[in-house]
Protein backbone atom coordinates (compact mmCIF):
# COMPACT_ATOMS: atom_id res chain seq x y z
CA UNK A 1 0.00 0.00 0.00
CA UNK A 2 1.58 3.17 -0.65
CA UNK A 3 1.06 6.09 1.72
CA UNK A 4 1.52 9.42 2.64
CA UNK A 5 2.71 11.76 5.05
CA UNK A 6 -0.39 14.59 6.06
CA UNK A 7 0.65 17.57 7.93
CA UNK A 8 -2.67 18.18 10.39
CA UNK A 9 -1.41 21.81 11.10
CA UNK A 10 -4.43 23.59 9.08
CA UNK A 11 -2.24 22.77 5.93
CA UNK A 12 -2.70 19.58 4.98
CA UNK A 13 0.33 19.59 3.16
CA UNK A 14 0.88 15.93 1.84
CA UNK A 15 4.21 14.10 1.17
CA UNK A 16 4.42 10.74 -0.10
CA UNK A 17 6.41 7.62 0.85
CA UNK A 18 7.90 6.28 -1.97
CA UNK A 19 9.76 3.05 -1.96
CA UNK A 20 13.37 4.49 -0.89
CA UNK A 21 12.54 7.97 0.10
CA UNK A 22 14.27 9.86 2.92
CA UNK A 23 11.92 12.18 4.26
CA UNK A 24 13.68 14.97 6.76
CA UNK A 25 11.41 16.87 9.08
CA UNK A 26 12.79 19.88 10.93
CA UNK A 27 13.02 23.81 10.36
CA UNK A 28 15.68 24.22 8.03
CA UNK A 29 15.38 24.84 4.47
CA UNK A 30 16.92 21.63 3.47
CA UNK A 31 14.45 19.88 5.25
CA UNK A 32 12.06 17.86 2.86
CA UNK A 33 9.19 18.55 5.02
CA UNK A 34 9.85 22.00 6.82
CA UNK A 35 7.87 23.29 9.36
CA UNK A 36 7.73 26.49 11.30
CA UNK A 37 6.79 25.84 14.73
CA UNK A 38 9.66 27.35 17.31
CA UNK A 39 9.59 23.96 19.45
CA UNK A 40 10.44 21.88 16.18
CA UNK A 41 14.21 21.13 16.38
CA UNK A 42 15.96 22.37 13.07
CA UNK A 43 16.34 18.51 12.18
CA UNK A 44 13.38 17.26 13.92
CA UNK A 45 13.37 13.59 12.21
CA UNK A 46 13.91 11.26 9.81
CA UNK A 47 11.42 9.15 7.95
CA UNK A 48 12.76 6.33 5.60
CA UNK A 49 10.75 3.61 3.39
CA UNK A 50 13.14 0.40 2.58
CA UNK A 51 11.77 -2.75 1.14
CA UNK A 52 8.05 -1.08 1.59
CA UNK A 53 9.17 -0.53 5.68
CA UNK A 54 8.55 2.94 6.86
CA UNK A 55 10.85 3.49 9.73
CA UNK A 56 11.29 6.68 11.59
CA UNK A 57 13.62 8.23 13.16
CA UNK A 58 14.65 10.94 15.88
CA UNK A 59 17.46 13.22 15.34
CA UNK A 60 18.59 13.81 18.69
CA UNK A 61 15.30 16.51 18.66
CA UNK A 62 14.75 19.23 22.16
CA UNK A 63 11.04 18.14 22.42
CA UNK A 64 10.65 14.80 20.94
CA UNK A 65 9.17 12.86 18.44
CA UNK A 66 6.00 10.85 19.50
CA UNK A 67 4.14 8.03 17.99
CA UNK A 68 0.46 7.63 19.06
CA UNK A 69 1.12 9.42 21.76
CA UNK A 70 4.17 7.48 22.77
CA UNK A 71 7.90 9.06 22.89
CA UNK A 72 10.09 7.15 20.66
CA UNK A 73 13.76 7.45 19.19
CA UNK A 74 12.59 4.92 16.55
CA UNK A 75 9.30 3.34 15.64
CA UNK A 76 8.10 1.34 12.45
CA UNK A 77 5.17 3.44 11.09
CA UNK A 78 1.59 1.75 9.54
CA UNK A 79 -1.37 3.34 7.93
CA UNK A 80 -2.94 4.95 10.60
CA UNK A 81 -0.01 6.08 12.78
CA UNK A 82 -0.60 10.06 14.28
CA UNK A 83 2.99 11.17 14.57
CA UNK A 84 4.07 13.98 16.47
CA UNK A 85 7.05 16.53 15.76
CA UNK A 86 6.78 17.90 19.51
CA UNK A 87 3.72 20.32 18.88
CA UNK A 88 3.16 19.58 15.35
CA UNK A 89 0.58 16.87 14.56
CA UNK A 90 0.85 14.67 11.20
CA UNK A 91 -0.62 11.20 10.48
CA UNK A 92 0.64 8.27 8.22
CA UNK A 93 -2.31 7.89 5.76
CA UNK A 94 -2.93 5.85 2.31
CA UNK A 95 -2.01 8.18 -0.48
CA UNK A 96 -5.47 10.03 -2.03
CA UNK A 97 -7.55 9.33 1.41
CA UNK A 98 -8.59 11.71 3.62
CA UNK A 99 -7.48 12.07 6.68
CA UNK A 100 -9.24 11.18 10.51
CA UNK A 101 -7.26 13.53 12.67
CA UNK A 102 -8.23 17.08 13.77
CA UNK A 103 -6.31 19.76 15.59
CA UNK A 104 -7.60 22.42 17.46
CA UNK A 105 -5.71 25.57 18.05
CA UNK A 106 -5.88 27.30 21.17
CA UNK A 107 -5.32 31.27 21.69
CA UNK A 108 -2.63 32.53 24.09
CA UNK A 109 -3.77 33.86 26.91
CA UNK A 110 -3.79 37.76 27.28
CA UNK A 111 -4.32 37.93 31.03
CA UNK A 112 -3.14 36.45 34.08
CA UNK A 113 -6.54 34.73 34.01
CA UNK A 114 -9.22 33.53 31.98
CA UNK A 115 -11.60 31.23 32.70
CA UNK A 116 -13.69 28.84 30.00
CA UNK A 117 -16.88 26.73 30.27
CA UNK A 118 -16.73 23.10 29.18
CA UNK A 119 -19.52 20.16 28.67
CA UNK A 120 -19.72 18.40 31.83
CA UNK A 121 -17.42 15.18 31.21
CA UNK A 122 -20.23 12.72 31.64
CA UNK A 123 -21.68 14.27 28.15
CA UNK A 124 -18.41 13.90 26.58
CA UNK A 125 -19.29 11.26 24.04
CA UNK A 126 -17.80 10.46 20.64
CA UNK A 127 -14.69 8.27 18.78
CA UNK A 128 -11.70 8.59 20.92
CA UNK A 129 -8.80 10.37 18.72
CA UNK A 130 -7.24 8.22 17.33
CA UNK A 131 -3.85 10.17 18.89
CA UNK A 132 -5.17 9.27 22.64
CA UNK A 133 -6.05 5.72 21.82
CA UNK A 134 -2.43 3.54 22.90
CA UNK A 135 -2.06 6.63 25.71
CA UNK A 136 -5.88 5.38 27.12
CA UNK A 137 -4.73 1.93 26.51
CA UNK A 138 -1.56 2.70 28.93
CA UNK A 139 -3.59 4.72 31.65
CA UNK A 140 -6.32 1.41 32.04
CA UNK A 141 -3.68 -1.21 32.30
CA UNK A 142 -2.03 0.78 35.14
CA UNK A 143 -5.36 1.46 36.99
CA UNK A 144 -5.84 -2.74 36.48
CA UNK A 145 -2.89 -2.80 38.96
CA UNK A 146 -4.45 -4.28 42.50
CA UNK A 147 -3.37 -1.42 45.26
CA UNK A 148 -2.44 1.14 42.92
CA UNK A 149 -4.02 4.74 43.00
CA UNK A 150 -5.68 5.69 39.79
CA UNK A 151 -5.29 9.17 40.83
CA UNK A 152 -1.82 9.12 41.02
CA UNK A 153 -1.74 7.07 37.40
CA UNK A 154 -3.75 9.73 36.15
CA UNK A 155 -1.35 12.54 36.79
CA UNK A 156 1.95 9.88 35.99
CA UNK A 157 -0.04 9.59 32.82
CA UNK A 158 -0.41 13.33 32.02
CA UNK A 159 3.00 14.25 32.19
CA UNK A 160 4.57 10.65 30.94
CA UNK A 161 2.33 9.91 27.95
CA UNK A 162 0.44 13.59 27.39
CA UNK A 163 3.62 15.48 27.33
CA UNK A 164 2.65 17.77 30.14
CA UNK A 165 5.46 19.34 32.38
CA UNK A 166 3.47 18.63 35.14
CA UNK A 167 0.44 17.68 36.49
CA UNK A 168 -1.55 17.56 40.29
CA UNK A 169 -4.80 16.83 42.09
CA UNK A 170 -5.41 18.97 45.31
CA UNK A 171 -8.43 19.85 47.07
CA UNK A 172 -9.40 22.34 49.85
CA UNK A 173 -9.70 20.34 53.05
CA UNK A 174 -10.34 21.98 56.36
CA UNK A 175 -9.03 25.46 55.29
CA UNK A 176 -5.71 23.92 54.23
CA UNK A 177 -4.39 22.60 50.28
CA UNK A 178 -4.20 19.22 50.30
CA UNK A 179 -2.50 17.51 47.59
CA UNK A 180 -3.84 14.06 46.38
CA UNK A 181 -1.13 13.15 43.60
CA UNK A 182 1.52 15.09 42.11
CA UNK A 183 3.92 14.20 39.21
CA UNK A 184 5.86 16.49 36.99
CA UNK A 185 7.58 19.95 36.91
CA UNK A 186 5.91 21.27 39.93
CA UNK A 187 8.18 23.26 42.13
CA UNK A 188 7.32 27.21 43.24
CA UNK A 189 3.56 26.71 41.58
CA UNK A 190 1.99 24.84 44.34
CA UNK A 191 3.12 27.75 46.20
CA UNK A 192 1.82 30.23 44.72
CA UNK A 193 -1.34 32.04 46.59
CA UNK A 194 -3.22 33.23 43.74
CA UNK A 195 -3.23 28.93 42.52
CA UNK A 196 -4.49 28.22 46.08
CA UNK A 197 -7.15 30.67 45.63
CA UNK A 198 -8.29 28.91 42.85
CA UNK A 199 -8.43 25.28 44.65
CA UNK A 200 -10.18 27.04 47.65
CA UNK A 201 -12.85 28.38 45.18
CA UNK A 202 -13.09 25.26 43.66
CA UNK A 203 -14.04 23.60 46.86
CA UNK A 204 -16.92 25.82 46.72
CA UNK A 205 -17.60 25.29 43.55
CA UNK A 206 -20.90 23.36 42.59
CA UNK A 207 -21.75 24.55 39.09
CA UNK A 208 -20.64 23.18 35.42
CA UNK A 209 -17.42 21.62 34.78
CA UNK A 210 -14.92 25.60 34.19
CA UNK A 211 -11.36 25.11 33.31
CA UNK A 212 -9.13 28.04 34.70
CA UNK A 213 -6.43 29.33 33.03
CA UNK A 214 -3.46 31.31 35.19
CA UNK A 215 -0.22 32.64 34.11
CA UNK A 216 2.62 32.41 37.11
CA UNK A 217 5.57 33.92 36.14
CA UNK A 218 6.63 32.41 32.79
CA UNK A 219 4.54 29.13 33.37
CA UNK A 220 0.61 28.92 32.43
CA UNK A 221 -1.06 26.58 34.35
CA UNK A 222 -4.76 25.13 33.86
CA UNK A 223 -7.00 24.60 36.69
CA UNK A 224 -9.85 22.28 36.17
CA UNK A 225 -12.94 21.97 38.60
CA UNK A 226 -16.54 21.39 38.79
CA UNK A 227 -18.84 19.81 41.67
CA UNK A 228 -18.02 16.94 43.31
CA UNK A 229 -14.53 16.79 41.76
CA UNK A 230 -11.10 17.81 43.47
CA UNK A 231 -8.81 20.17 41.71
CA UNK A 232 -6.79 18.95 38.56
CA UNK A 233 -3.36 20.92 38.01
CA UNK A 234 -2.40 20.97 34.41
CA UNK A 235 1.32 22.56 33.86
CA UNK A 236 1.13 22.47 29.89
CA UNK A 237 4.15 21.02 27.48
CA UNK A 238 5.14 22.52 24.10
CA UNK A 239 1.53 22.69 23.28
CA UNK A 240 -1.63 23.86 25.12
CA UNK A 241 -3.92 20.93 25.30
CA UNK A 242 -7.65 21.67 23.38
CA UNK A 243 -10.26 22.42 25.10
CA UNK A 244 -11.89 19.06 24.36
CA UNK A 245 -8.84 17.23 25.26
CA UNK A 246 -9.43 19.11 28.74
CA UNK A 247 -12.80 17.64 29.24
CA UNK A 248 -11.13 14.31 28.78
CA UNK A 249 -9.29 14.25 31.38
CA UNK A 250 -11.74 15.86 33.12
CA UNK A 251 -14.01 12.90 32.36
CA UNK A 252 -10.86 10.28 33.47
CA UNK A 253 -10.50 12.48 36.85
CA UNK A 254 -14.25 11.75 37.90
CA UNK A 255 -13.73 8.02 36.90
CA UNK A 256 -10.29 8.23 38.95
CA UNK A 257 -12.37 9.58 42.10
CA UNK A 258 -14.75 7.16 41.51
CA UNK A 259 -12.30 4.23 41.44
CA UNK A 260 -10.39 5.24 44.59
CA UNK A 261 -13.36 6.10 46.86
CA UNK A 262 -13.29 2.53 48.47
CA UNK A 263 -9.32 2.98 49.31
CA UNK A 264 -9.67 7.08 50.23
CA UNK A 265 -13.21 6.18 52.60
CA UNK A 266 -12.81 7.72 55.74
CA UNK A 267 -8.91 8.53 55.38
CA UNK A 268 -8.66 12.46 55.37
CA UNK A 269 -5.91 13.16 51.69
CA UNK A 270 -2.51 13.51 53.39
CA UNK A 271 -0.01 16.64 52.09
CA UNK A 272 2.63 14.06 50.66
CA UNK A 273 0.64 11.43 49.33
CA UNK A 274 1.86 10.42 46.00
CA UNK A 275 4.39 13.29 45.60
CA UNK A 276 6.87 12.83 43.34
Amino acid sequence: MKTELVLLDGSAQRFVLDEGCELTVGTTARCSVRLSSVDVSRSHALITCQRGALTLLDLGSTNGTFVNGRRVKEAQLAPGDVVRFSSVIAQIMPVGSGSSGAVEAVRDLDSDRQTMPLRDPELVSGELPIVLQDSILWLLRRWGIAGGSTLVSLVEWLVSQRGMRGAAIAEEVEGETMLRAAHGELVGILDDPRLRAVVRSAAQHREALESVQLRLGQREVIAVHGAALPCLLILPGAAMPASSEIELYAALLRVAQRLDAPVDAGRSPSRSAAAH
